[in-house]
């Protein structure tokens, strides 16, 4: 490897031709890089002497020679090739501007000056004169962009599948040159200011793949994509590689191209979890990659890529259902599971369509393998049940699929692996009567499926009808605004605002509509006939009411004569009869039902080895196997706790077992990366690894490995000599305390099953995850708890309680009237675990309150859109503002472009890049962390409110 500095315009000067190599990825670079690319080319036109602007480094191979009578460098390009292809766009641009005009420009380092035109730029920096084909361009992208430069270098016809950047880029340069103040002295005078370090690679010393991985440039850092096409193809021949290229890599990339390239990461990961039958770490998507394709020894690149290149097509259709052809049923099936808005179900349906297309399953029972988990995701997010478990169950569910008996029984063993699931020891799959009452009483409209739910009811009061829902909003009849008009006031009765309250956003009160804003906060008779206006254009003369409406499920509401609490309750009563037929339970016998209930009961699903040893028999001989082994080990110390099952060198921890219940997990202090060993992944923790073992071969492959680390590590002392443990301590206490922790325990078992005892060496956890401790001190039990919101629960409920650090608080339990103290806040916060409220720090809750009671001030009108990591401020039927909240700070996004406000103290910025749909590019963007940002945002918000009102 050999470096030097270099100005960046010399790289193409001369017969020289880069060559992207097809392994790495299309040009990306989007207006905010090509801007700070532009923006360091201005600020180094203004420097002097040998002062220059570093813009970091340019890797590529030893340039290689030879073209006859004409001498041409190739080299090919490993970093650097996105502000080579910016360059080349820019001089482009550059020489579109001269035209005809000759410029002087000055030398650096010299009084002399040079003589600038269109053609001697086209020379130096684009094309080689006397060179034809591909050997004419300087620089030569991969086949993704290659035609769409050679349009814009040379005016060939522009390809059909074009780069889209490429354009964009040429054009941004236009535009820049066009600039007052801009000249093109100025330009060319920056570029001859801006300076890399070129690095060359010498062939057969220097390893391109781990350059290439390790590289992080100052444009966008290499996405998982990016490094798997380059493990995929480097090192292939150069005719290997545009063979794969081009009918694989090419044909995947624009699969997904519509979709971005997060959407290609996705892909991987559900591949890889399909795979690998395991769950693949989102931010581990790579080193997965890498394992999965050593673990393949020696297959060829051709199958895998035709691997990867057949499932990337099914997953195409579950994101894209329009293309499935010939298969309305299946389509429409697809694109309902799309609008239920859970990604986690994509390895299931990925191995599911895979299974279809080998022929496993009928199209048919495919559709209603499809329905049968709509059905369990419909039913869950309406009855509130958690969804965090999901992904786990649906990566690991494709090993219990039947594949050999037919299709029948394959989707029998898909209803069967959803009926079995349990969450918090109740079953995954809600039944009939908590899914009813949930539908009469829970808040959909803020709920991801609300739109769905709908649809889906109206599609089925109309089979015939072909439904669009494009344009379709969610219409509430009796509205959200808390400043109800006197006419709905008298409707409601007395009780108004309470009915509105609690009923305004569910299933009885909520319809469809393409005239929301039309209808708006308009009484309930006037909402049913809602006329033509006056001045209506001639695209929009058609009634709006309820009576005039195409949809049969608002066409009914016009016909009800009063809107009040009955009217609402007795229409989500219909509803909720008809959405149990959409989304029913799988049959099953009673007989079957307890037989899945007893498969449900996995012995101990606390205890690490009970866990282990539940799992598939050849996983469990693993398990089974490494402990033998491991207790074999000179000064070994074995400790079963918590999560894991650990093996100590005397007081060294040194090796792991676990499992996330799908696989087993071998932990082991190695150290240092171990080098050509497949399969590990580094831990958090410093030192140690995690492999995977599938298998009694596997393990056998690792375990000299093993041995070595271990007889590596030094001894650190000896076991500690057992102290009493927690149970024996308790026995040992006094006749009141030990009764109070026995009735406290059996109180919290009367609450949920789920509070059940899981015990560490110091103290006792209840729940998983753990809601609150109990540990021993001077001769009686300590109770600590943390609520996940304590702004929100009665200050009664702290009486007796005593304050610790970070919200935490503690009671002593030293008789049962302590029981009784405790248990009002223990049910409080057991409550808020099982709604999943996500815990925030005190100031980021301070400040979130603050935030409504602003935008309630500025806009009385204003209505909350909540999630548990989001929330939205709607005015008018129109979402003004958007918070994403983390446990320390808030991120607020607002409807109106940040350069148009009165902004006197400055703060936040404006989202150029990726702005949220139908709002304006530039809009405000900020991150604030507590109450005291409020008073610098308030006024923002008041404008805000006031230009979507205009």
């Amino acid at each position: 490897m050999e470096a030097r500095p270099r100005v960046l315009t010399e790289l193409l000067n001369g017969n020289q031709q880069f060559e992207i190599p097809l392994y790495q990825r299309r040009y990306s670079w989007g207006n905010s890089e090509r801007a700070q690319f532009w923006a360091d080319i201005l600020k180094a036109s203004g420097l002097t002497g040998n002062r220059f602007h570093f813009l970091g480094p340019v890797v590529f191979t030893k340039p290689e020679s030879g073209m006859g009578g004409v001498v041409l460098t190739r080299a090919r390009l490993i970093d650097g090739q996105q502000r080579l292809t910016t360059l080349t766009l820019l001089m482009q641009a550059v020489a579109e501007q001269l035209r005809d005009d000759v410029i002087q420009l000055q030398i650096p380092g010299s009084n002399d000056m040079q003589a600038v035109d269109a053609s001697a730029i086209r020379e130096d920096y684009l094309l080689n004169k006397r060179l034809t084909g591909d050997s004419r361009y300087k620089l030569l992208p991969t086949l993704a962009d290659r035609d769409t430069l050679k349009h814009i270098l040379t005016g060939e016809p522009l390809p059909e599948r074009h780069s889209k950047e490429l354009l964009a880029g040429i054009q941004f340069f236009r535009d820049r040159l066009a600039d007052v103040g801009v000249t093109v002295e100025k330009v060319l005078t920056g570029l001859n200011r801006l300076e890399v370090v070129e690095v060359t690679l010498n062939d057969g010393r220097d390893d391109p793949q781990l350059i290439f991985e390790s590289l992080n440039s100052t444009g966008k850092d290499l996405t998982p994509a990016d490094l798997i096409r380059n493990n995929v193809l480097i090192g292939l021949k150069a005719g290997e590689q545009d063979e794969l290229t081009r009918t694989y890599w090419l044909p995947i990339e624009a699969m997904f191209e519509e979709d971005g390239p997060e959407v290609f990461n996705r892909f991987m990961r559900d591949f890889l979890t399909v795979r690998m039958r395991t769950l693949v770490d989102k931010e581990k998507v790579y080193e997965s990659f890498k394992a999965y394709r050593e673990g393949l020894g020696d297959q060829a690149v051709q199958a895998l890529v035709s691997d990867i290149y057949d499932m990337a097509k099914l997953y195409a259709q579950m994101l894209h259902p329009q293309q499935v052809k010939g298969q309305p049923q299946l389509r429409l099936s697809l694109q309902d599971l799309l609008g239920v808005r859970v990604r986690v179900t994509s390895p299931l349906l990925l191995e599911l369509l895979e299974d279809h297309a080998k022929g496993a399953v009928t199209t048919d029972d495919l559709v209603l393998a499809l329905r049968a988990i709509e059905s369990f995701l419909v039913r869950r997010a309406v009855s509130e049940f958690r969804s965090a478990p999901l992904n786990k169950l649906f990566a690991s569910t494709g090993r219990e699929l039947v594949r050999d008996q037919g299709s029948a029984a394959y989707l029998r063993s898909v209803e069967r692996a959803l009926m079995r699931f349990q969450d918090r020891n109740r079953g995954g799959f809600p039944p009939d009567d908590v899914f009813t009452e949930k539908l009469h009483t829970v808040n959909l409209y803020t709920l991801d499926v609300c739109k769905h739910v709908l649809v889906r009811l109206e599609r089925a009061m109309s089979p015939k009808e072909l439904m669009v829902n494009d344009d379709l909003t969610i219409e509430h009849v009796m509205p959200q605004n808390r400043n109800l008009s006197e006419p709905w006031r008298e409707m409601l009765g007395a009780d108004w605002a309470e009915a509105q309250q609690r009923l305004v956003d569910t299933l009885g009160n909520l319809t469809l509509t393409g005239y929301n804003s039309e209808l708006g906060d308009r009484p309930f008779d006037a909402k049913k006939t809602l006329p033509i206006k006056d001045g209506d254009t001639a695209t929009s003369n058609l009634p709006k009411g309820y009576t005039f409406s195409r949809l049969l499920m608002t066409q009914q509401i016009a016909q009800e004569t009063h809107w009040d609490e009955q009217s609402i309750q007795s229409r989500a009563e219909r509803l909720a009869q008809l959405a149990l037929k959409l989304w029913p339970l799988p049959a099953f016998t009673p007989a079957e039902l307890d037989a899945l209930r007893t498969e449900r009961r996995r012995p101990a699903a606390r205890d690490p080895w009970a866990r282990l040893m539940a799992l598939p028999t050849a996983l469990a001989e693993v398990a089974t196997a490494f402990d033998g082994r491991a207790l074999e080990l000179p000064g070994v110390n074995r400790m079963v706790m918590g999560r894991e099952v650990s093996y100590r060198k005397g007081r060294r921890y040194a090796l792991t077992l676990s499992t996330d219940d799908s696989s087993v997990n071998v932990w082991a202090l190695l150290g240092e990366s171990p080098d050509d060993r497949p399969g590990w992944h580094k831990g958090q923790e410093k030192g140690w690894w995690k492999r995977p073992v599938a298998d009694l071969d596997e393990l056998d492959t690792v375990w000299p490995l093993l041995l070595t680390a271990w007889a590596r590590l030094p001894e650190v002392g000896t076991a500690p000599t057992p102290t009493p443990s927690l149970r024996e301590a308790i026995d040992a206490l006094g006749d009141g305390p030990r009764a109070a922790f026995e009735t406290f325990e059996q109180a919290l078992l009367q609450i949920s099953p789920t509070l059940e005892r899981n015990v560490t060496q110091f103290y006792f956890g209840y729940g998983q995850p753990v809601e609150f401790i109990g540990y021993l001190r001077d001769g009686h039990m300590v109770i600590e708890v943390r609520p996940l919101d304590p702004d929100i629960l009665s200050g009664t409920l702290f009486e007796g309680w005593e304050p610790r650090s970070k919200e935490r608080r503690v009671l002593h339990l030293r008789s049962t009237d302590d029981v009784v103290r405790a248990l009002p806040l223990i049910r409080a916060v057991h409550d808020q675990f099982v709604q999943e409220i996500p815990y925030r720090a005190p100031q980021v809750r301070q400040f979130m309150r603050g935030l409504r009671a602003a935008f309630q001030e500025m806009a009385g009108d204003s209505t909350v859109q909540a999630t548990k990591t989001a929330e939205r401020y709607v005015v008018g039927g129109r979402d003004i503002g958007r918070v994403y909240i983390n446990v320390e700070n808030v991120h607020l996004l607002l409807r109106h472009p940040f350069a148009a406000l009165d902004n006197p103290t400055d703060v936040g910025g404006s989202k150029i890049d990726d702005p949220i749909a139908g709002w304006p590019v530039g809009h405000f963007v900020g991150t604030f962390t507590g109450p005291g940002d409020l008073h610098d945002l308030r006024p923002l918000i008041e404008q805000v409110v006031q230009a979507n009102r205009a």
